[in-house]
């Protein structure tokens, strides 16, 4: 029952160290970002990226504490094991040897001595994060079962994600025509990718999205697929190519856990936008290399009629706000960034 209780107070610890951290993160972030604001997208979204690791090892933090203390306990109970008295011996009359206190007197002015107070901190901000600490360990209970519910709460959303994303993989999907297929094979040899991928149409309502790794799948609706040209095809298929390229899908699900973990800390999910904002822009600026930053363009206006999206897809859906943004970073010839990461 005491490690349960040692947990709740850790629990309470962990958040506090979170929020704490997330807050200077965030911070640190913003300054940054407005400092390199000339530096290629790849770079903020890798920066962003690294800020929400650092918020989660800090959450981790008093719980490594723990298990320090436990290994601490196990070494010095095994260096001084306990060894009975055995009763046989001791009435035989063998001698047993004891080890002898020695009496150190003490001098009476060392005795006399007042013993030294701490002084106490006049510190508001000391008296507060001590006030905080004290309000959290006696409100552990609470907040533990409060956590176990969001945790589950965003566990079962992140669950239904995936499972989605799986049936847009294996249900109402359709072979793409040989321009697509070209179209294809075409970004592959741009961006001199290994892997296997396969282009499908889909006939739900979603947006052009690529789904998994190893055997990636690009799925473009049914709907979009006659409406655009060559060029706007390329261009899209160039864009979720380069999410491959990058290792989005598991930068992606890393950044799902982490939110689930995360749920409470509001700084959390203000870094987790702008990895997303800069994953975007990312593959973004690799088709304003292959120019072409103006079929992607006119390809995302066709895209903002799709209302429906998904977490574990890597979908180019966005809120209409971000999508305007989008557009007008790629109709802009001189938004191009002054440095940028020499291309695989």
């Amino acid at each position: 029952m005491t490690g349960f209780i040692n947990f709740q107070q850790l629990l309470s610890m962990a958040i506090i160290d979170s929020l704490v951290t997330g807050c200077a993160s965030y911070i640190i972030l913003l300054l940054v970002l407005w400092l390199f604001r000339s530096f290629a997208s790849i770079f903020k979204y890798h920066l962003s990226n690294l800020c929400l690791l650092l918020v989660f090892v800090a959450f981790l933090w008093p719980f490594h504490k723990l298990l320090q203390q436990k290994d601490n306990i196990t070494n010095t109970e095994q260096a001084t094991p306990f060894r009975p008295v055995d009763n046989k011996q001791a009435v035989s009359g063998t001698s047993i040897p004891i080890a002898t206190k020695q009496v150190v007197p003490v001098p009476v002015a060392a005795a006399n001595a007042p013993i030294p107070v701490p002084q106490e901190t006049n510190s508001v901000k000391a008296k507060f994060l001590d006030l905080v600490v004290l309000k959290m360990e006696a409100w552990s209970n609470m907040i533990f079962a409060l956590y176990i519910l969001g945790l589950l709460f965003f566990s079962l959303r992140l669950s239904i994600a995936y499972l989605y994303s799986l049936d847009l993989k294996k249900n109402g999907i359709i072979s793409a025509d040989e321009n697509w297929q070209n179209g294809l094979k075409y970004a592959i040899e741009k961006l001199n990718i290994k892997r296997q991928v396969s282009i499908f149409f889909s006939t739900k309502a979603i947006s052009p999205c690529i789904i998994g790794y190893s055997k990636a799948v690009i799925l473009i609706p049914l709907a979009l697929s006659t409406r655009l040209s060559t060029e706007q095809a390329e261009a899209i298929l160039l864009h979720e190519l380069a999410h491959l390229k990058n290792y989005d899908y598991y930068i992606n699900i890393g950044l799902q856990i982490l939110n689930c973990l995360l749920f409470f800390n509001p700084f959390s999910w203000l870094i987790i936008k702008k990895c997303k904002q800069y994953r975007e822009q990312s593959c973004d600026e690799i088709t304003v290399r292959e120019n072409r930053n103006i079929a992607l363009a006119e390809s995302l206006a066709f895209i903002a009629e799709n209302s429906n999206s998904n977490s574990l897809a890597l979908m180019l859906k966005e809120s209409k706000h971000k999508l305007l943004s989008r557009i007008q970073n790629l109709l802009d010839k001189n938004n191009r960034p002054k440095f940028s990461i020499p291309r695989r």
